[in-house]
């Protein structure tokens, strides 16, 4: 494999690129997006061997998480950005998806450089990585580049990278999570949501909705105890984004519901089939009914033991719980947090007993719509001379029947449960 780095310190990529600038006069400009206006910058010529790759690049965040549970190393390994087994590292990850674009059909084809690397003053490729792994595999021996300024500064280096990367007629080069990692790198090095929608051209509250869902992939991240390694929830999109849509929804009882859909997520799916997302629909829509249908699978298993009060715990909070939220938290703790394929299965007993128990009121409320029907029906009957009075006679009669039945049935109801008139 082309090397990424041949013995190149950081000063020398810095002398070699100022040497350049100062040196070469070119002709030829390309437009960059720079501190909020578009500035032509010269391109230069410079040898392959000069520009190193970024680390920081958000396309390669995934992959990066993938690399290092591999092989596994340390979590920390693409940390030292000047290292050759970083670099040599990163040109692989950057070569694997390179395959997945006719990029290097094309530059076999085309002989040339359609655009030009974007680099930092001191050799970093902020726009081009990918083209960059494939030019060093074709041994290509020099590369069109331009150079930012040396004050540019990390910020405004992401900006670019929004800008030129990420924005609508490109972005589908970011896979979900890469996204947003890197809106979640953007915030954390001071950048504004705002700032950052602006960039990848789309509304605030896309940005809101995707920094909360990076939040969520990190609690599950949390749950499974490996915590960074975002390769492991790439074919999850959907679900997440269902969380995110929900969220206020399950929010009494965040903390279990999420427990038992991390549960389904982590599943694995060859275990449970096509209905692994089919069980996390049911429990978003309806949380108070999915808890309520817990808590009766846990009494039809007999477990009726005594509770603990764990109101101590929280005497001083300020937030004081309701008598009825404090019972229904006592009856959540002891169901414990599930973890594997019993788990699961049980997960999904729990919403059979769900949905049974919501079509039991269907049938009770079509059973209260069909005697009102029947109310309204018997109120528009008109009888004339013309009716076959005897006919009608009989089917009163049997009206008068099923009504009594009715009124019976009810009152055997009322006198076992004292329900209301």
């Amino acid at each position: 494999m082309f090397r990424a780095v041949v013995n190149m310190e950081r000063t020398e990529r810095i002398e070699r690129l100022s040497d350049t600038k100062n040196t070469s006069s070119s002709e030829k400009k390309f437009s960059v997006p720079y501190k909020g206006i578009i500035i032509d910058m010269p391109i230069y010529r410079i040898d392959i061997k000069v520009p190193i790759y970024r680390i920081e690049n958000g396309r390669t965040k995934v992959p990066q998480s993938q690399y290092v549970d591999k092989n596994e190393l340390d979590p920390d390994f693409f940390s030292d950005v000047e290292s050759e087994h970083v670099q040599d590292a990163q040109e692989k990850i950057l070569l694997e998806l390179v395959e997945k674009k006719p990029l290097m059909e094309d530059l076999i084809e085309t002989g040339r450089q359609e655009e030009p690397l974007i680099l930092t003053h001191d050799g970093v490729v902020l726009n081009g990585n990918r083209r960059l792994a494939a030019m060093r595999k074709l041994k290509w021996t020099h590369v069109d580049c331009v150079i930012l300024p040396k004050d540019t500064d990390q910020v405004e280096l992401l900006r670019i990278e929004l800008s030129l990367q990420m924005q609508r007629e490109t972005k589908e080069e970011y896979d979900w999570v890469s996204e947003l990692l890197t809106i979640q790198h953007g915030i954390e090095m001071g950048m504004e949501a705002t700032d950052i929608a602006k960039q990848m051209k789309v509304k605030k509250t896309v940005i809101t909705t995707k920094r909360q869902t990076m939040g969520l992939v990190n609690e599950y991240l949390n749950y499974i105890r490996e915590p960074g390694q975002y390769h492991l929830v790439g074919d999850a999109e959907q679900a997440f984004k269902d969380i995110t849509k929900h969220q206020k929804k399950i929010n009494n009882y965040r903390e279990e519901i999420l427990n038992d859909i991390f549960a389904i997520i982590n599943i694995d799916k060859s275990k449970i089939g096509g209905r692994k997302y089919n069980m996390i629909m049911p429990i978003l829509k309806d949380p108070e009914g999915y808890i309520e249908a817990k808590i009766v699978k846990k009494a039809a298993k007999g477990n009726n033991n005594e509770l603990k009060d764990v109101e101590e715990e929280n005497k001083d909070d300020i937030f004081r719980e309701t008598p009825q939220a404090k019972s229904a938290r006592k009856e959540r703790a002891q169901i414990s947090v599930p973890q594997g394929e019993k788990d699961v299965k049980d997960i999904e007993e729990i919403i059979k007993v769900m949905k049974n128990s919501s079509d039991v009121e269907k049938e009770k409320m079509a059973n209260i719509n069909n005697l009102y029907q029947a109310q309204n029906a018997l109120a528009t009957v008109k009888i004339d001379s013309d009716y076959n009075l005897d006919q009608i006679e009989k089917k009163i009669t049997s009206i008068e029947k099923e009504v009594m039945r009715i009124i019976s049935e009810a009152r055997d109801v009322r006198g076992k449960t004292n329900a209301p008139r």
